[in-house]
């Protein structure tokens, strides 16, 4: 009997554990992260906007979601900060972990620009605190309603000589999205956030390399 009753218990939690894998893997269907309500644009250190690229309109730069990029001309370690609103629109709290796995995918020097740190901003409803943190996002609870202010910090290269081999002039390297990583239960899930503007960092003109 004892056996009889080890048995059942031991396939009871495998029935149970089936079942956690099973509704964690319908997560996506019903639960909803998307865009909130507050938008930003961009805060750059050292970079100015270079010219519109050919076929954009001036407007199209101050839409929301529009497909032309904002273009910032070269220049060696600088700093963009930009921000994505992330509200929960399911009816289940989920967790955000930030984007550390895409942050870690641009640790080359060969880079124009790379991500360098993800921000926890906040609440932005009614203040963000987009200009009084540099802490680094750390998991949080993102209640059904709820939105949460995620920034992320770019830098560009410092190596000019590097950057004037590797990369030919009026090329750029294009930021489009930031991969918002979440738990619910126990599976990891990732859900593409748009930033308000597509981000290009140039690459150094011929002035740059040898003026």
């Amino acid at each position: 009997m004892r056996q009889i009753a080890v048995i059942l218990a031991a396939t009871l939690w495998i029935i149970g554990s089936a079942g956690v894998f099973v509704t964690d893997a319908q997560a996506p269907s019903i639960t909803s992260l998307r865009l909130g309500s507050v938008a930003f644009e961009p805060e750059a250190t050292g970079l100015k906007l270079d010219a519109i690229a050919e076929g954009c309109d001036e407007q199209d730069l101050l839409e929301i979601g529009a497909a032309c990029p904002r273009r910032y001309a070269f220049a060696p370690n600088a700093t963009l900060r930009t921000w994505v609103s992330v509200r929960n629109d399911g009816p289940l709290a989920v967790t955000l972990t930030g984007a550390t796995s895409w942050v870690d995918q641009f640790k080359e020097p060969a880079m124009l620009a790379e991500p360098v740190l993800v921000i926890d901003a906040g609440n932005p409803i009614p203040e963000p605190r987009r200009d009084a943190t540099t802490t680094p996002f750390a998991p949080i609870v993102l209640k059904p309603g709820a939105e949460r202010l995620v920034g992320v910090e770019f830098r560009t290269t410092g190596d000019v000589a590097d950057a004037c081999l590797r990369w030919s002039v009026g090329s750029g390297m294009v930021f489009e999205s930031i991969p918002i990583e979440w738990h619910w239960l126990a599976n990891t899930h990732t859900v593409d956030l748009a930033f308000s503007e597509p981000l290009e960092f140039m690459a150094p003109t011929e002035a740059d390399c040898f003026g």
